[in-house]
């Protein structure tokens, strides 16, 4: 897989090492475990993508759930904004949620933090610009990046009907 990770992100200037490349699909596979570990307990089946897509080539989500397509993110234990970046917005079809994972010290867990929906992430209030700090942080942004910060994202799993069929 990291023969086929991006070494710059679009328009970046952080270039990421074969090492770094290599932790950050590490922690988005713990991630979507940790997701569809979270669905197996309300009794909803999904299956971890393990392809590995060539040059061009994305996938539409990490997960399917009840035909809906979920987007996992994830962040290491002190994160506290799920990012996108805005010229990586390459799907056909866009996942119908994109779910924020932060991954534990230790590696071997993470906690959900909440989700949200293209049609809300994507609006210009979360667009945050390259060379600015990311809000709160001394972290500059190598990129311009949609990003809502975790307490903001949505948590009723069961009012937006994503597991309203449990049984």
């Amino acid at each position: 897989m990291v023969a086929y990770q991006k070494t710059q992100r679009h328009g970046g200037d952080l270039v990421r090492t074969d090492i770094m490349k290599q932790y950050d699909i590490y922690r988005g596979k713990i991630a979507e475990f940790v997701v569809q570990y979270f669905f197996k307990q309300y009794h909803k089946e999904s299956n971890i993508d393990l392809n590995i897509y060539g040059w061009g080539k994305w996938d539409d989500g990490d997960l399917m759930v009840d035909n809906k397509t979920y987007s996992i993110k994830s962040g290491k234990y002190f994160a506290s904004w799920l990012m996108l970046e805005k010229d990586n917005r390459r799907w056909e079809k866009p996942p119908n949620y994109f779910v924020f994972v932060t991954i534990n010290k230790d590696e071997d867990g993470g906690t959900i933090h909440g989700y949200t929906t293209p049609s809300i992430i994507f609006q210009d209030k979360y667009l945050q610009f390259k060379g600015n700090n990311l809000k709160g942080t001394n972290t500059k942004l190598d990129v311009d990046n949609y990003c809502m910060h975790k307490t903001t994202l949505s948590n009723d799993w069961f009012k937006k009907g994503l597991l309203d069929k449990l049984f």
